[in-house]
């Protein structure tokens, strides 16, 4: 991919103002080493789903916090209920977890903190809940959309993209609704996923102007705006997320409310070279945790190993 900052930062690229209309998370994940190689496109956030009967039966309010979510647990443990539903890992809630406590896992410059003490706190805070039957994982079935349209978790944390899959697999008559993350140590934050723009290096000088101009377009307050409309993606400026029409989606879809609410605490992981290895490394680190019960510290200086030799074999 080609390197975008002459392009972005060029006169007919984007103004100071421009870059400061979209959401910091969007320009963290398009850039390589502080410098832009990507334009954000279609993404999503994760949400917290929450099962309104549940909640209404045993006379609890939506969770805000972590310790929230705790305190709920202990009251559903006793009826069968799982407080928290997660998919097949666990990786997205921990990662916001440890953003929150203000830690990056990868920094910008290279340090690895994956098993910093906030990291390790964090995973077992999850953990411990699985461990002790308030929460579940989905296992085999990858996804927590099952166990939450059965009502066999109060909650289910989810990409804000699932929405739609989570209304067709509801059974007739399933009440529910969404909200932000729970926020932990005090703040609040949301893992972005999705996709941006890249232009290739083998387009020529012509191609590569073209390739941009389309994607200032697609970035401009109108179009990302409906692209979200027409998508249940979000929009990646603030204009747009506060338009008169946006807000006018979000009272007809209720269920997307949550995303947009999101997007101020959206953050995306540190860009490196090797990074796919190192999710592979950290998908099994949590199947580690989950399966053969590895203690969190262990698990994660293992991790913490192999992302420090990553990231050094990289540079």
């Amino acid at each position: 991919m080609t390197n975008l900052d002459s392009q972005v930062k060029g006169k007919s690229g984007l103004s100071k103002a421009d870059l400061k209309n979209i959401y910091p998370g969007f320009l963290e994940q398009a850039k390589y080493k502080g410098s832009y190689y990507a334009m954000p496109f279609s993404a999503s956030v994760r949400v917290m789903f929450y099962n309104k009967s549940i909640l209404k039966q045993y006379n609890l309010a939506v969770p805000k916090t972590w310790d929230d979510v705790a305190k709920m647990a202990k009251t559903l443990k006793d009826h069968n209920i799982a407080a928290v539903g997660y998919d097949k890992s666990f990786d997205m809630e921990w990662n916001s977890m440890v953003r929150s406590a203000g830690v990056k896992l990868v920094t910008p410059a290279g340090k690895v903190n994956v098993n910093s003490k906030q990291a390790v706190a964090a995973a077992k805070t999850i953990t411990d809940m699985v461990d002790n039957g308030e929460a579940l994982t989905a296992g085999s079935d990858i996804y927590g959309t099952t166990n939450f349209v059965n009502g066999k978790t109060a909650l289910s944390f989810s990409s804000s993209a699932g929405i739609s899959a989570t209304k067709a697999a509801a059974p007739q008559g399933f009440d529910w609704g969404t909200a932000v993350m729970p926020s932990y140590k005090g703040k609040q934050a949301t893992m972005l996923a999705g996709n941006n723009l890249v232009t290739t290096a083998q387009a020529s000088k012509k191609e590569q102007a073209g390739a941009f101009a389309f994607m200032k377009f697609l970035a401009s307050d109108k179009q990302t705006e409906k692209w979200a409309e027409a998508t249940g993606y979000l929009p990646i400026t603030k204009k747009a997320a506060n338009s008169a029409d946006y807000k006018s989606y979000l009272k007809a879809n209720p269920l997307a409310k949550a995303a947009s609410d999101s997007l101020p605490g959206a953050f995306s992981d540190t860009a490196f070279l090797g990074y796919q290895e190192y999710r592979t490394d950290l998908l099994s680190a949590t199947d580690a945790m989950l399966t053969k019960k590895t203690a969190p510290k262990d698990a994660l200086d293992t991790l913490q190993k192999q992302t420090t030799k990553i990231v050094k074999d990289n540079k």
